[in-house]
């Protein structure tokens, strides 16, 4: 997406497709097409088709702004690391959520193979990992950034949150009306933990808990409960019937941070301009 979204920027920066594209000394199609797969990507239409200048879309000029921070802070993490880059080393330790560790997995995969000098010990967990206690040098949290003057956090994509259940387990106990009908939940939280369903703030309690949200979906497909998952991660469950999605004005979408020191180390910036690199 990075290489799209920098096109994207780089054309209204130039003050259109054609003249990038003459700026580049590329044909004016492959702009075109970065524009339509960036469009394709984020569901929404940035570009207005017209003849003349380029104008962008109300939904175009609000995505430049947020990309064009994105894009600019990559390049500049990019450009630091420079030739050096495949002198990246050390040991990084990487933290996160269940609800992001398919995020995780993907950013490991491309750090590890860009940077073979390097090594990553993943700490996976439910609870928010105190950092500095931890030594964690990067965390990855859905939700709000945390307020603090020792850390820094940069945005990186969203991720969408449903609930779903089997066929059998509402069969059983009827559909779901409304979020006092929330029962037997499979979570990822401990009991006594907190959601944020329909604008509020609800105590949650675990029917079952466990930290692997594969576990939580395979007992949910067995009729167990209610789970809460990423959208991308129910999908095939819920194309193949295994699952049904339920109660969906309480579905969430939560922004998700990169967390790490103010003043980061050279491992740290290449994972963070990885990560940005590739995209949610």
């Amino acid at each position: 997406m990075l290489d799209d979204a920098s096109l994207f920027i780089d054309a209204v920066r130039a003050g259109g497709v054609r003249a990038l594209a003459r700026q580049r000394g590329v044909p004016r199609s492959t702009v075109s097409r970065a524009l339509s797969r960036l469009e394709k990507q984020l569901g929404v239409t940035l570009v207005a088709r017209t003849t003349g200048r380029m104008r962008l879309t109300e939904a175009g000029e609000e995505s430049f702004e947020r990309l064009a921070a994105a894009v600019d802070e990559a390049r500049g993490l990019l450009d630091e690391l420079g030739a050096s880059g495949r002198e990246v080393r050390g040991l990084l330790r990487v933290t996160s959520t269940p609800i992001v560790s398919d995020l995780l997995t993907k950013a490991v995969a491309a750090f590890v193979d860009k940077y073979p000098l390097a090594r990553v010990e993943l700490l996976p967990s439910s609870e928010k990992l105190d950092l500095e206690v931890t030594r964690v040098d990067v965390a990855l949290r859905a939700g709000p950034p945390p307020d603090s003057d020792r850390f820094t956090a940069r945005r990186w994509g969203t991720v969408t949150l449903g609930l779903f259940a089997s066929p059998k387990w509402l069969k059983k106990n009827g559909p779901v009306e409304n979020i006092d009908g929330l029962k037997d939940l499979l979570l990822t939280q401990r009991s006594g933990g907190t959601w944020l369903v329909g604008g509020e703030t609800r105590r949650v309690t675990a029917r079952v808990h466990a930290d692997s949200l594969e576990l939580l979906q395979t007992l949910a497909e067995r009729g167990a409960g209610i789970v809460r998952l990423p959208a991308t991660m129910a999908a095939s469950a819920v194309r193949e019937g295994r699952l049904v999605r339920v109660l969906e004005q309480a579905w969430l979408e939560a922004p998700v941070h990169l967390v790490y020191r103010l003043k980061p180390q050279e491992k740290v910036k290449a994972f963070v301009a990885t990560c940005l690199g590739i995209g949610p």
